[in-house]
């Protein structure tokens, strides 16, 4: 029996939509916890505001829920999304940024504290999770054609 493999493209979408689940958990678990959310960079003008806290966190966590969806949609396990592949770029592209603040991160100034651990190792994820979405996106680029 032959069986057919799906492009290491089209399985990185799948990889990118589980993960951005997982993120929109996660980013709804911390929006509960001002320490949590404190610990993983929240200004503190946004802890101290518990309800804010909450609705911002809750909308981020739709958010990458979206994102997922929109992998899972380019990976062809769901059906056409919305401007499907222009959005897949513009995720793509959005994560990238925020995993390119690793460089400033790692940048240290005399006098200035270095950047905490998790600055850094959320930037480094960032910036993975965003080749990732641009390589399914430019791989599956054809195939996802309106």
């Amino acid at each position: 029996m032959h069986s057919k493999r799906k492009p290491i493209s089209q399985s990185g979408l799948v990889l990118v939509g589980i993960i951005s689940f997982i993120l929109a958990i996660f980013q709804a678990g911390i929006a509960f916890s001002p320490s949590w959310s404190l610990y993983f960079g929240a200004p503190e003008f946004l802890v101290s505001n518990i309800p804010l806290l909450i609705t911002t966190g809750l909308v981020v966590a739709v958010i990458f829920a979206i994102f997922g969806l929109y992998a899972m949609s380019g990976a062809g396990y769901l059906g056409r999304l919305p401007l499907l592949r222009w959005a897949l770029l513009a995720i793509g592209c959005l994560f990238i940024l925020r995993g390119l603040l690793v460089i400033p991160e790692c940048m240290i100034l005399p006098g200035a504290a270095p950047s905490p651990p998790q600055a850094i190792v959320s930037s480094l994820v960032a910036l993975g999770i965003g080749i990732v979405y641009l390589i399914g996106v430019i791989g599956n680029w054809t195939r996802m054609k309106a």
